[in-house]
């Protein structure tokens, strides 16, 4: 019995520790890179130089996240994932430029083109207004305190290489908007 209990230690001795989850990122660790989509951008000037200037966004102004806007963190977490891409740097440059035309378009003044939409998900209903904004994008604020909800890009074909977090379609007088987590809106403009 005693041998047995031996053997079992050491077994367990003879374990490989649990790694731990990687730690949250929104830039690329070019000292110590965990994800292949870092160790691609930190070979490639052209990516390297994207990131940089994302990071220097980030610091200053961090994005938190909303239902149509996710955060810096799950940004950089879902870019990663265009290791698994056909086409691993074309999916990150799109990536990249998705979140530089996003923060270009929080960072824009209103338009005065500005048009109301009643936008539903699920059972409840917000006023809210959006406007054009560069790059085939449409800022979308709440109604009643013009706080900036999302940036909406159009949809992409299913074969592009990176999707915008939220993509919008307009059909007459309907916009549906669809976000990568499954959430979907329906307004009324």
């Amino acid at each position: 019995m005693s041998s047995a209990l031996a053997a079992l230690a050491l077994l367990a001795l003879a374990q490989p520790a649990a790694v731990p989850p990687p730690v949250e990122q929104t830039s690329a660790d070019c000292v110590q890179p965990t994800y292949a989509s870092d160790m691609l951008v930190c070979e490639d000037s052209e990516l390297k130089a994207r990131d940089a200037e994302l990071a220097a966004l980030v610091a200053s102004a961090p994005i938190v996240g909303t239902a149509v806007m996710e955060s810096d963190v799950a940004w950089f977490k879902r870019r990663s994932r265009c290791a698994f891409s056909a086409d691993h740097r074309a999916c990150l440059l799109a990536a990249y430029d998705e979140r530089m035309a996003l923060r270009e378009a929080l960072t824009a003044a209103p338009s005065p083109d500005e048009k109301p939409a009643l936008c539903t998900a699920g059972k409840g209903g917000i006023g809210t207004r959006y406007s054009p904004a560069p790059g085939n994008a449409l800022v979308l604020r709440d109604a009643s305190t013009e706080e900036a909800l999302g940036v909406l890009f159009r949809h992409e074909p299913e074969d592009a290489p990176w999707k915008p977090f939220a993509a919008y379609s307009l059909l007459a007088m309907r916009m549906s908007i669809r976000t990568t987590d499954g959430t979907f809106w329906r307004c009324r403009r």
